[in-house]
């Protein structure tokens, strides 16, 4: 970005609060992964002993199979049973998320952030935390809505944020929108202040559903976040 770039994105940047919540964190944890929870069995000296990783406590267990279900004796999650010394090469559970939130700058705006958040544990399962990779951030406001996408492959050890234009992007109508987005899922999860994406959807198209929308969607946003 050049200095006029920079500006125009800070002034941008400042509808967004800084980090992400812990209202997220839970909502991704708790929902969108809910089916990222395991119990890890192990035996030492004969006795079977299990990891959750959602709660993080070690328990004893008796005879748990690889990849059968089990709940929790702790936070009494369902989990899958996975064996300790079997390969977890490509155990890695993710998704993409869009959360909604009032604007910090405009308390007639709305703003979204996209994610890819993921739990991995192809390594050490102990303690893993989700991770959040910003994907993109949104801006509605009537008559001037804005999006900006991470160029994180460009640069993978810093944000590297570029602005999109709307006419460069999918013009789509309201039939559109809701043959790929179901209208009664797309305002629950919006009245919820999140959106997490159904399988199919890429993001370069929801990123043009969004923007080329978003005058309906602010319109309803408003009213429910």
């Amino acid at each position: 970005m050049n200095k006029s770039e920079e500006r125009e994105f800070q002034v941008f940047r400042s509808h967004f609060d800084d980090g992400i919540s812990q209202e997220i964190i839970d909502y991704v944890n708790n929902d969108v992964l809910l089916q990222s929870r395991y119990i890890f069995v192990r035996r030492t000296v004969g006795v079977q002993f299990g990891y959750c990783t959602h709660c993080r406590t070690r328990f004893r267990t008796d005879g748990l199979k690889h990849n059968d279900f089990s709940i929790c004796p702790n936070c009494n999650s369902r989990c899958m049973v996975k064996a300790h010394g079997i390969s977890r090469k490509y155990l890695t559970d993710w998704a993409f998320v869009v959360y909604y939130e009032k604007s910090k700058a405009n308390d007639q705006a709305i703003v979204a952030r996209a994610f890819r958040v993921s739990r991995d544990y192809s390594g050490n399962y102990i303690d893993i935390d989700t991770r959040f990779a910003p994907l993109a951030m949104y801006l509605f406001e009537i008559g001037n809505s804005q999006m900006y996408e991470n160029w994180w492959w460009s640069n993978q050890n810093r944000e590297t944020w570029k602005k999109e234009k709307p006419l460069s992007l999918l013009k789509v109508s309201p039939n559109m929108l809701l043959t790929a987005v179901p209208e009664r899922a797309l305002f629950r999860q919006s009245k919820e202040r999140r959106f997490s994406i159904a399988p199919g959807i890429c993001m370069s198209s929801l990123s043009a559903i969004m923007l080329n929308f978003s005058d309906c969607l602010l319109s309803t946003l408003q009213s429910n976040i």
